[in-house]
């Protein structure tokens, strides 16, 4: 994987990529990469922030191109569409 700051080698996984409770369309077996966040620390978050459904995932814009994506700045909001 190339980062901004360097190449590391990494792990892939195959993954589903679903929007739960909506109707959105799934991206099913896309290949993802990993890396070790240098800054993230596990053990500060709360129970409720530790459930593994609970993550965080960078996404580039060849997965975003799939769907109609708006962010309205002023309320900080996030619309998702087909």
């Amino acid at each position: 994987m190339n980062t901004a700051n360097e190449s590391v080698m990494s792990d892939h996984y195959a993954v589903d990529l679903i929007f739960l409770g909506s109707n959105l369309r799934a991206i099913q077996n896309i290949q993802i990469g990993s890396c070790k966040l240098g800054h993230f620390n596990f053990e500060k978050w709360s129970r409720d922030q530790r459930d593994p459904r609970n993550f965080g995932a960078l996404i580039g814009r060849d997965v975003m191109s799939m769907w109609n994506i708006v962010w309205n700045g002023p309320s900080s909001t996030v619309f998702i569409s087909d």
